[in-house]
């Protein structure tokens, strides 16, 4: 499958400017079954300075892109304090979710007419399937 990275920013903020350098901590965590890090996204573990008068820092994730079409995968990005004054994380905002969402359209395929009438002969019977769009590959249909 081709692969492209795709690098998306995600920003962590402050109620307020902090009063001292703090020192955060993001990591990536695989939820089961849905995005695998080396597979969907690349995994991370990184430290980021939140500088003296700074209300928020950003950091990137290098989601990774294929031609496999998949459902929305979510993965998690969990936040510790390693070191600051007075901040504190509240219990909901310690984990974000990241949630994957493929940019490739499904073509969608079913029989064209959905009702068929055919007489009982010896013989065939013909049936229509029609794609939405040109099918990206070859694919087999089990009827």
């Amino acid at each position: 499958p081709v692969e492209e990275q795709i690098i998306q920013t995600l920003t962590i903020r402050s109620e307020r400017p902090v009063s001292n350098d703090s020192i955060l901590r993001v990591y990536n965590r695989d939820i089961p079954n849905s995005a695998k890090h080396g597979v969907d996204y690349l995994s991370f573990n990184t430290t980021l300075l939140l500088a003296h008068g700074q209300d928020e820092v950003n950091f990137k994730v290098t989601l990774i892109d294929d031609d496999v079409i998949e459902d929305p995968e979510p993965f998690q990005v969990p936040l510790d304090i390693v070191s600051g004054n007075g901040l504190g994380i509240l219990a909901q905002n310690g984990v974000t979710e990241v949630l994957i969402i493929d940019n490739i359209d499904t073509t969608t395929i079913g029989f064209s007419p959905i009702t068929y009438q055919e007489r009982e002969e010896v013989g065939f019977v013909t049936w229509r399937i029609v794609a939405s769009s040109p099918v990206p590959s070859d694919t087999v249909l089990r009827i």
